[in-house]
């Protein structure tokens, strides 16, 4: 084929491969030809357009024997008597492969969701998928820079824990090798820049899109490289749905891949039994959410929870996203209709009696309510936060009062996050005590721990929070006779409507106490009965008192009692002096002459340490840009080196954003430190990609470093650089080897490296740090600012 970007050539392969019933590559031809053809879909009308109405037409007929997309079903035992994997069904020709390899651009992948929405029943999807049949798709690896290993590659885990494809070179992607060095291996004069990896990812069991490119069900991940998978281009998850009361996945899984770009949801629901309406509510809910979609639902198998909600999802809407008007709309089918449906795409859904009986009550709840989606109860506009006594970063005890719902545990959860922590360790490898502590009595499910709880002091500079309803006050006068540790006590009103705040019980998708359901009503009536106000707030023993009457106050009161200052990059130790420390420079004492082993969940990864200025980047409550060097703020205008620090921000402003931004009530959570290269310091480099150069993320709410996995997850699909790294590891080098590595070339200029910085890390945060500079290497900040100003070379740019 001339040009495989032609999409009549592509109709051509596509037409041939349905007669040969490669549905697979019909599947990718047509789609490729759709993606050439409509390269402005808004503009393009696909239902008059003939090329793009056969190609449509032919993507259904393809669907009903193959997943859609980059999906690629394998033999589940070499006996099989599938014919052949559905990868081998593609040409060849390196180019024309790797073009219908590409991921189909977020556009069409939209547009491709409401295929079947005004189908009938005979156009829906028939194709069964057996639950043993085994999917995978390829993850392109593309690392920041080279890593290369001290010695040999197999005792350190690849980027992703699956079978390198032997289909690279068939992909037009040239396979980055680890060589296998026994001594100290040295990256090549001059590296690659882009290096380029597709890796063969096999994802769990039953993995199949239900809506294409909007909804897919599978069994329940295995680890934080399954996220990943599904996070990445070709397949494009944002949204993972878990039901699995017995097995909640981690969290870190989810840190791992860049919070901002994936979203989880646990919904618990028991073994063989069905969500009640109230978290079905939930879960359509989240789903029509913004960043709700595409969505993986999952519960261990990926039958029965999974084919329950999916089931009750298409009697609501059918195989169509969720429409914008979706309250005041119908269901899509009946109950049987629907069960019927997803049993035929997944054999062995809805696995009891009790889960095909809810399918049923939930149509018929539909019904009876006249409408797929519940409005939400409006929250209260913003009001201010109304204190009086004293109400300051000085209270040791904070007992909270007010409905359930009212958000007592989210303020201290905000609260434990923005709190800060009794001990610091200078080095930040750590993660001290919070210094404030919740005492809960829905965690605890006991009265008597909780009293036991608040009666201790905790530890020097600890504080407390009480998260409990305390209706009365007889109540909230024995917790305070209980907590006599505390010098400062506060109380803090959450006052809402009882409405908003059984709207707000409702919609909580895993309480320990109240499953959304009717007992959320009853408790919350229950407990405005029983309710006294705390005007006699100075009478019960407290000395200042909060009022709550909006989420914005809560918010400003998070501000008021846990200020955050500016934290400055911790000072880095020398673990090998080499003649480059300073006098007032930390130097580790002299280690043993062999590598240092770590623990077995460690890796060591080492980076070249380049010379600039340290800056950090991070939010300011009102969530501003802010830029820190060392212990103080700056701006374009403080030094002639930062003078083009406000262009630089702004044509990368959504990037800081992407990795900044991410706490709602937290703004200044987290900060992203590296080094501004436009001044030269000490080093003439000659050929950077950026004046900004990143290699630490810090988050404050858990005192935690993250780690390079973590870090570049975190940067991805951003133009934000990171330092490159040198090796990875499982033992600290030996000190002869730490001497070699800071006499190689660096990435930037025809000479030696300033120096190197070595991480201990876990798959998440970094656990020790240090630094070897080279011998003759003289601290520019001594010498570079009494001369001439020079300038590094960054390459296009002027």
């Amino acid at each position: 084929m001339s040009d495989p970007t032609n999409p009549r050539n592509l109709i051509c392969l596509g037409d041939i491969s349905i007669q040969r019933d490669r549905w697979k590559l019909a599947m990718l031809c047509f789609g490729s030809a759709l993606k050439s053809h409509t390269v402005d879909l808004i503009n393009t009308d696909l239902k008059t357009d003939r090329i793009s109405t056969y190609c449509l037409k032919q993507l259904r007929r393809s669907a009903e024997f193959t997943d859609w997309g980059t999906i690629f079903a394998t033999a589940n035992s070499p006996s099989d008597k599938m014919a052949s994997e559905e990868f081998d069904e593609l040409p060849t020709m390196p180019i024309l492969r790797g073009y219908l390899c590409q991921p189909w651009p977020v556009s069409l992948r939209q547009y491709l969701q409401s295929i079947y929405e005004k189908s009938d029943s005979n156009q829906s999807p028939q194709r069964t998928l057996n639950s043993r049949t085994r999917v995978f798709t390829l993850v392109l690896h593309k690392p920041n820079s080279p890593v290369m290993p001290i010695r040999g590659a197999e005792d350190w885990p690849s980027p992703r824990d699956n079978e390198i494809a032997d289909l690279v070179a068939s992909l037009d992607v040239a396979e980055h090798a680890l060589p296998n060095i026994p001594n100290l291996g040295l990256p090549p004069r001059s590296p690659p820049r882009d290096l380029s990896v597709y890796l063969r990812y096999t994802l769990p069991r039953f993995f199949s899109w239900m809506i294409p490119f909007y909804m897919a069900l599978m069994s329940t991940p295995r680890n934080a490289d399954d996220i990943a998978a599904l996070v990445s281009p070709a397949i494009g998850i944002r949204h993972v749905l878990t039901l699995t009361e017995e097995s909640p996945l981690p969290e870190t899984w989810f840190h791992q891949v860049a919070t901002d770009r994936i979203r989880h949801t646990h919904v618990p629901i028991p073994n063989y039994m069905p969500p009640t309406i109230e978290q079905m509510d939930i879960i359509i809910r989240r789903i029509h959410e913004p960043d709700g979609s595409p969505v993986l639902v999952h519960c261990g198998g990926g039958k029965g929870r999974a084919g329950t909600v999916a089931a009750c999802y298409l009697a609501a809407f059918g195989f169509g996203p969720i429409p914008r008007n979706a309250s005041d709309a119908t269901p899509a089918m009946s109950a049987n209709e629907a069960i019927t449906k997803i049993r035929l795409i997944r054999p062995g859904s809805i696995e009891t009696t009790h889960q095909e009986e809810f399918v049923s009550s939930w149509v018929s709840a539909l019904w009876k309510r006249n409408k797929l989606l519940i409005p939400r109860t409006l929250e209260p506009y913003a009001t201010p936060l109304l204190t009086e006594g004293s109400v300051s970063p000085d209270a040791d005890l904070l007992i909270l009062c007010g409905l359930p719902g009212s958000g007592k545990s989210w303020f201290s959860q905000a609260i434990v996050r923005r709190g800060g922590f009794t001990g610091k360790d200078p080095r930040g490898s750590r993660n001290p005590t919070h210094s404030w502590r919740i005492v809960s009595q829905d965690e605890s499910r006991s009265r008597a721990t909780c009293e036991t709880d608040i009666s201790r002091s905790g530890q020097t500079g600890s504080r407390a929070i009480l998260d409990r309803c305390n209706p009365t006050s007889e109540e909230r006068q024995l917790w305070i006779k209980l907590a006599s540790w505390a010098q400062h006590p506060v109380l803090v009103w959450f006052d809402y409507e009882l409405q908003l705040c059984i709207d707000r019980a409702q919609d909580r998708e895993s309480h320990p106490t109240l499953t959304p359901g009717p007992r959320v009503r009853t408790a919350v009536a229950s407990m405005k009965r029983s309710f006294q106000t705390p005007s006699n707030w100075k009478l019960e023993g407290f000395q200042g008192f909060a009022h709550i009457t909006s989420f914005e106050a809560s918010i400003e009161l998070c501000r008021l009692l846990c200020p955050v200052g500016i934290s400055k990059f911790p000072r880095t130790a020398h673990i090998l002096d080499l003649g480059g420390a300073k006098g007032d420079d930390i130097v580790e004492a002299p280690s043993s002459a062999g590598s240092i082993p770590i623990r077995a969940d460690e890796a060591v990864i080492i980076t070249e340490k380049i010379d600039g200025a340290n800056l950090g980047f991070s939010l300011s409550p009102l969530r501003e840009l802010r830029v820190q060097n060392r212990s103080h703020y700056v701006n374009s205008q403080d030094h002639p080196q930062f003078k083009k620090l406000d262009s630089w921000i702004s044509s990368h402003r959504e990037n800081l954003y992407a990795v900044l931004d991410r706490d709602t009530a937290f703004p200044e959570r987290y900060v992203l430190y590296g080094e501004w290269m436009a001044a030269t310091h000490s080093i003439p480099y000659a050929s950077l990609d950026d004046l900004f150069y990143a290699f630490d993320l810090f988050d404050r709410a858990t005192n935690t470093f993250a780690s390079r996995k973590v870090l570049e997850a975190t940067l991805i699909g951003t133009s934000i650089r990171l330092t490159p790294v040198i090796c990875a590891d499982k033992a600290i080098p030996t000190n002869d080897m730490l001497a070699k590595m800071v006499q190689q070339e660096s990435r930037f200029y025809p000479g030696p490296v300033e120096g190197i910085y070595l991480k201990v890390e876990t798959e998440s945060v970094v656990r020790q740090r240090g630094k070897v500079v080279r011998a003759d290497f003289i601290a520019g900040s001594e010498h570079w600012g009494k001369g001439e100003m020079k300038w590094n070379v960054v390459l296009g740019l002027s």
